[in-house]
């Protein structure tokens, strides 16, 4: 692992209260700074690359922080359909350092930790959105249906060029 993510507190996840009725989610993870967090990589059908702790090979997406200092995730969110479902919040704690990876699975197991998120990626191809505390759309990725075990990412990590690879998750994309 090139970076490691420092998780400073991992406390229960929580989202905030949408009180309006449009498709952002009002977090009371507080103000947005203008951090930059990407969606850097994903793997919607993982038959052997990676399990989670309990031995299960699910869907994972990892998140990258191309920026010169620590992002804290608190009040972050993500959902793989924007007009249709409230978001699914991040860990409220989590802190990502500069060039650090974050992978977290998308395996609709919300049980089994923080995270875990509660949806599962579609292997036919779908839309992943990237939320920050005040409702920004902060990243976006559509990505094409995916063979097993072929992940679909930024090469090299951060840029705007997308392409199907051989997983790396929580290292550089080559």
């Amino acid at each position: 692992m090139r970076h490691l993510l420092l998780i400073t507190a991992l406390v229960a996840c929580k989202g905030g209260t949408d009180t309006d009725t449009d498709t952002d989610t009002d977090t009371s993870g507080g103000n947005w700074d203008g951090s930059v967090v990407l969606i850097n990589e994903l793997l919607a059908v993982n038959d052997t690359i990676i399990s989670d702790e309990a031995g299960d090979f699910d869907d994972w997406f990892e998140l990258y922080n191309p920026e010169d200092a620590e992002v804290d995730l608190t009040g972050w969110t993500i959902t793989d359909d924007y007009a249709g479902k409230v978001p699914a919040p991040l860990p409220a704690g989590a802190v990502l350092q500069p060039g650090g990876h974050l992978l977290i699975w998308a395996d609709d197991d919300t049980e089994q930790g923080v995270l875990h998120l509660g949806f599962k990626l579609s292997g036919s191809g779908e839309t992943l959105t990237l939320i920050s505390p005040d409702g920004t759309v902060v990243d976006e990725v559509e990505f094409p249906a995916l063979d097993p075990d072929v992940s679909y990412g930024r090469s090299p990590d951060g840029s705007d060029s997308w392409t199907t690879m051989t997983p790396t998750p929580e290292a550089a994309n080559e």
